[in-house]
């Protein structure tokens, strides 16, 4: 009985410690101490609830809002994985002109290297000459078309 007691005499303690109130039952089928804060300060808890769950709503709001801006501007920004697609079909385009210009740059120089003026390629000279300045042969058939 008196453990009872000294456990109520430490709980008053706690009270004046802690400045709360508390309503102390003892029930005699258990032999146990349960504590019961009164009704403000539930309600007290219960707001205090209320705005740590409104707070951490708010968070995870800018989270959520945060994420999908991101989201969104890797997909469809200015470097996301949209324009990386553009930037690779544009970059196959290009492939393509460069093999074609190169192609053509070989033959120009193989033109330039038969038309050096130390070693000129007759041949090459007679066509150019045929094609650019209109020249003929002497020894050519020309036939008139109608």
């Amino acid at each position: 009985m008196w453990q009872n007691w000294t456990l109520f005499y430490l709980l008053l303690n706690r009270e004046a410690y802690n400045s709360r109130v508390l309503q102390v039952c003892l029930l005699r089928r258990r032999k146990s101490i349960v504590l019961r804060s009164n009704f403000h300060e539930r309600r007290s808890r219960l707001a205090t609830h209320r705005a740590v769950r409104i707070r951490q709503g708010i968070v995870l709001l800018a989270c959520l809002l945060s994420t999908s801006y991101f989201a969104y501007h890797a997909l469809y920004g200015r470097h996301g994985f949209e324009a990386r697609n553009h930037l690779l079909d544009r970059a196959q385009l290009l492939d393509f002109e460069i093999r074609s210009l190169e192609s053509v740059r070989s033959k120009l120089e193989r033109d330039v290297a038969l038309l050096s003026p130390e070693n000129p390629n007759a041949d090459l000279v007679d066509e150019i000459a045929r094609d650019v300045l209109g020249y003929v042969n002497p020894a050519d058939s020309i036939v008139p078309l109608r």
